[in-house]
């Protein structure tokens, strides 16, 4: 069992971000080129916004980008963060 305080795996927390990111970002994706209404739709709810007026851009070489986009900028960020962790909050052993 971990202690109360315990260090991080900077690279699983990095890449468990990443791959969630990336899940997240298909997701949408997909959802955005099978029913681009509902879909916007649903985004202008979310963001509590009148998306009306703006048109969804996206494409299948835009989904791949997305998805290999934000997976490694989630991976970066978390990692970063759980590195900072790390230096700045887990014990000294």
């Amino acid at each position: 069992m971990p202690s109360e305080s315990s260090s991080l795996n900077v690279r699983a927390f990095g890449l468990a971000a990443g791959i969630v990111a990336a899940t997240l970002s298909a997701i949408c994706g997909v959802a955005l080129l099978l029913a681009p209404d509902s879909t916007w739709t649903l985004a202008g709810y979310l963001l509590h916004a009148d998306l009306s007026m703006v048109a969804p851009v996206v494409s299948w070489v835009g989904l791949v980008v997305s998805v290999l986009g934000w997976g490694l900028i989630a991976s970066g960020a978390f990692a970063a963060a759980a590195a900072l962790y790390n230096r700045y909050v887990a014990p000294e052993r």
